[in-house]
């Protein structure tokens, strides 16, 4: 009896689950078992699946094309502003007040326009907001250039307003493109609205106080593209007043703006870097493009650069300032350099070390123009080339190689300088009686036997020892030329060194030595039967040839038991 009532109710829950079935699949319901078996593999699939790279480099491209198109199309925009204040000038319509209105109108459009977006459109937002302000430069200028109805100090102030917006609105809003348009603008404004005349003192009384209130933006954002703003920005406006500049007062205020310049420019971009690397939460950070997992590898290439732009500019805006000599030009390379290589060691205790080779870079490179505008020709020479040893001695003891490629141009230049000056011919002046040509061998003796010391690579030192020893040849040459008579002497100078290099070789300095020695036979031997021959009494040819052949015969008698005296002991030589 109970069997049978548990066969009825196992029938039942089959029935049940067979109408339960069948609902299910009437309204396209999955069942349960389906839902594990293929449902949930779906899902994990489609979790598993990669992103479509086609679908985000496709993505990635739009947003590149949307920023352009954004970009073309502000331009386009105020082009079409500007001329269409133009237009309306040359066709009489409207009166000036409405015509300022409609560009007022416009610029107040695109401004609140793009701060009402969304921080999700910020590409189109900064585009809007700035070509807002821009709208507003352009408005001011128009009115007070091209239709006059308003006071100059009722549209300085308006500039002025506009430029405080945009500066204040770009700290708020954390956009670096309306500091750029605020600055450009600010600087701009005195243009703009130059009448004819103006005072250089008043407008760099301006100009300081913008670069200090843009100075602090930088200082507190980093933003690499205001830096360059403000920076190419106040320099073009300073060249401008050296340009006009008469009086002494005038040249002080100009040197006063370009000592704030050089201050924003290079001094304060240079700390606020070292603050970085040691606080980079309470600093930000000093370049969106620049990652901070690298602040101590790669320093911000803006700022490197100019640390060697601004010192460089300031010697040139101060030698025009002054009109000064090369003296008292060379003194002001020497402060900067000084100032430079004061930099050096607090940057590199403070793991700012690419920023401290550039400040090494930038001191040698001030100290050689500084010794180029106050030396003479011949200390020159002995001056650039103690700087190049010391700058390959440093470079060999740091490992830099902003520095070890620095010293190997240093020294490529004096050689350069050096060979220059064989052209030139000192007079029939006795060798003893004329500082150059000792100078000159100075340069060749370092080349050949103190800057390879501190040469690591083979190669290097093997180029240095040949550029050197065909300098040498060239040396003797232009030198023993001067002499009446000075054919056979070069013969004899070229063979003896020739013949020195080569016991050289045999006794101490290897293969290198005694194949530069054969070479320089070799040219002694071509000299004796292209030039010599021809040119030099029948005297002077029987002793050379005579003689140096008997001195090659004994040297190659020497090298043949030399190395037969080493083979019988078995110890053959591998140099």
């Amino acid at each position: 009896m109970g069997d049978q009532k548990e066969n009825n109710l196992s029938s039942r829950i089959d029935e049940l689950e067979k109408r339960v079935k069948a609902l299910e699949e009437e309204k396209g319901v999955p069942s349960k078992k389906d839902e594990s078996n293929i449902s949930t593999p779906a899902l994990r699939q489609e979790e598993a699946a990669p992103p479509d790279d086609d679908v985000t480099e496709e993505s990635k491209g739009f947003e590149l094309n949307e920023q352009w198109l954004n970009r073309i199309g502000i331009t386009l925009l105020l082009i079409g502003v500007a001329f269409l204040f133009k237009y309306s000038v040359d066709q009489g319509w409207l009166i000036p007040p409405i015509r300022s209105a409609i560009g007022l109108g416009i610029g107040v459009t695109l401004f609140f326009g793009g701060l009402q977006m969304n921080t999700d459109q910020s590409p189109l937002k900064q585009i809007l907001m700035g070509g807002g302000i821009a709208a507003f430069y352009i408005t001011g200028f128009a009115t007070f250039q091209l239709y006059s109805f308003l006071p100059s100090t009722v549209v300085w102030s308006f500039m002025i307003i506009v430029t405080l917006l945009a500066l204040s609105l770009s700290l708020q809003q954390d956009e670096a493109v309306l500091s750029v348009v605020g600055t450009l603008g600010a600087f701009g404004t005195p243009f703009m609205l130059h009448t004819g005349g103006g005072s250089v003192v008043l407008l760099m009384i301006y100009t300081m106080l913008v670069l200090a209130g843009v100075i602090v933006i930088y200082m507190q954002k980093g933003w690499k593209s205001l830096l360059w703003t403000y920076s190419l920005g106040s320099a073009a406006v300073i060249v401008v007043g050296i340009a006009t500049a008469d009086t002494s007062l005038e040249s002080w205020m100009l040197q006063a703006g370009a000592v704030v310049w050089l201050l924003g420019s290079w001094l304060l971009p240079v700390f606020r870097n070292v603050f970085w690397v040691s606080d980079s939460k309470g600093w930000g950070d000093p370049g969106k493009e620049q990652k901070r997992s690298q602040k101590k590898i790669r320093p911000n290439p803006s700022v490197q650069f100019m640390v060697v732009f601004a010192p460089l500019l300031m010697l040139a805006v101060t030698i025009g300032i002054w009109e000064l000599s090369m003296v008292h030009a060379g003194y002001v390379a020497m402060g900067l350099s000084a100032l430079a290589a004061l930099l050096y060691r607090p940057l590199t205790n403070n793991q700012c070390t690419g920023l401290a080779s550039t400040h090494m870079l930038l001191g040698l490179g001030m100290l050689t123009i500084g010794f180029m505008l106050l030396l003479e020709q011949s200390i020159l020479f002995v001056t650039l080339t103690v700087e190049a040893v010391c700058l390959r001695y440093i470079a060999h003891q740091t490992g830099d190689g902003k520095l070890n490629i620095a010293g190997h141009i240093l020294f490529g230049i004096v050689v350069l300088w050096v060979v220059e000056a064989f052209a030139y011919r000192p007079g029939t002046d006795p060798l003893l009686w004329n500082v150059r040509p000792f100078t000159q061998l100075g340069v060749i003796a370092v080349g050949a036997l103190v800057i390879p010391r501190w040469l690591s690579q083979t190669k290097l030192k093997k180029g240095y020892r040949i550029v050197s020893h065909l300098v040498f040849l060239i040396w003797m040459y232009q030198q023993l030329s001067l002499i009446e008579n000075g054919q056979p002497w070069i013969t004899v100078a070229w063979g003896a060194y020739a013949t020195i290099l080569l016991i050289l070789g045999f006794i101490q300095f290897g293969r290198l030595m005694r194949l530069t020695g054969m070479a320089t036979i070799l040219l002694v031997v071509a000299k004796l039967f292209i030039v010599d021959l021809s040119q030099l009494q029948a005297i002077w040819r029987i002793f050379l040839f005579i003689g140096f052949g008997a001195v090659f015969l004994l040297l190659g008698y020497y090298g043949q038991s030399h190395f037969m005296d080493k083979k019988d002991g078995g110890e053959l030589s591998n140099k």
